[in-house]
């Protein structure tokens, strides 16, 4: 009498759903947590600094990796999730807004500003003309532009400002009359031995309200992340506390704390503005963590109100295979106040060989 025997190819299925089924929820465990761990852990560990400032799509690999084997073996619960997952990270998570129709200056209530910032340090040769030409700005922050007051006051690309001013690094180019200047030089840590000047407040006289604006340049992480490159920020997650290693972390947690600092004594004194205010400059700092969300928690940050695309601004020069050689990360930002000012439009400049691109924004006044 034969014995009927059971079709190993079901079997086989099931198996390989199931195992796909893991794989998914494993990718997606891993994303979503890489998420959390860079945007609320932040500069509070050297691991999660450091990884910050990689690019950022790197995080989602597990899940395109796992997607077709998804699509294939379960695509009513496992493909369906990996792929809203993926969509999302690489959209609203990594800060990808929808480019919408440009809205004219005649349907923005009130008096409006026009403002452009940029780092012109590392211009590789390069002219902000023609960006600035086209969005005609009323008013131009420049930073790492110590000791070029006068060469811009007597510059024919920029006669439309007729008021020229500069303290330490930063320039503030202007069609309205500027009234002050002042350099904030805090110290990190409370340390007085360890101070950075990182912004200068301006005030400007509108044709209705005089106005705060504050250009800011934190301090550049360049040299920290490379001598980390090489694995120097594991010690972030391999100092358990208690043990040798916790003293490697702690001499690299030291400088983050530092850091995080400077920009921690900057927002508190913003906040304390009495007048209607902007901030804008290059912040040195990616658009997720605790330093971006410093900022972006009591402010409007003009892309993610009116921009498009990533509006990523650096490196404008690179050759990183794992950015596609583009640009990977949003540093130079223009923020303004939540009561004062709705954002009308954001552009980031598109295409140029300087290390930073510029930003442009246009706001609207509210009394």
């Amino acid at each position: 009498m034969s014995q009927e025997t059971t079709p190993i190819l079901p079997i086989l299925l099931k198996l390989a759903r199931r195992t796909v089924q893991a794989l998914s929820l494993l990718a997606v465990i891993f994303t979503v947590g890489m998420w959390v761990f860079l945007n609320f852990v932040g500069y509070h560990n050297p691991a999660s600094a450091f990884l910050l400032f990689l690019p950022g799509w790197l995080w989602s690999i597990p899940v395109w990796l796992v997607l077709p084997l998804a699509l294939m073996l379960d695509p009513k619960k496992s493909g369906i999730i990996t792929l809203v997952v993926g969509l999302l990270y690489l959209g609203p998570l990594l800060g990808w807004r929808g480019s919408g129709a440009a809205p004219k200056a005649a349907d923005a209530p009130g008096e409006t500003l026009r403002v452009m910032t940029y780092n012109r340090g590392q211009a590789q040769g390069t002219s902000l003309q023609p960006f600035k030409l086209e969005h005609q700005p009323d008013v131009l922050a420049l930073q790492d532009a110590g000791r070029r007051t006068d060469g811009y006051k007597n510059a024919d690309g920029y006669r439309e400002f007729t008021h020229v001013d500069g303290v330490g690094e930063f320039v503030l180019l202007s069609k309205h009359p500027i009234l002050r200047k002042d350099l904030l030089i805090y110290a990190q840590n409370g340390d007085t031995t360890r101070q950075a000047a990182v912004a200068a407040r301006f005030e400007i006289e509108m044709a209705t309200q005089r106005v705060a604006i504050y250009s800011v340049h934190l301090p550049t992480p360049r040299g920290m992340l490379q001598s980390e490159r090489w694995g120097g920020f594991l010690w972030g997650i391999l100092g358990v506390p208690g043990t040798d290693l916790a003293k490697k972390r702690h001499s690299r947690q030291a400088y983050w704390d530092g850091r995080l600092s400077l920009a921690t004594q900057l927002a508190e004194a913003i906040s304390k503005e009495s007048l209607p205010y902007i901030v804008v400059g290059d912040f040195n700092t990616p658009a997720l963590g605790t330093v971006y969300r410093t900022f972006a928690g009591s402010l409007q940050d003009s892309h993610q109100a009116a921009g498009s695309g990533y509006g990523y601004t650096f490196p404008g020069v690179t050759r990183n295979p794992a950015a596609f050689q583009q640009p990977w990360l949003r540093l130079d930002y223009v923020f303004a106040d939540r009561r004062h000012w709705k954002v009308v439009s954001h552009v980031t400049e598109p295409d140029r060989g300087s290390q930073h691109r510029a930003v442009f924004a246009q706001l609207s006044f509210t009394p």
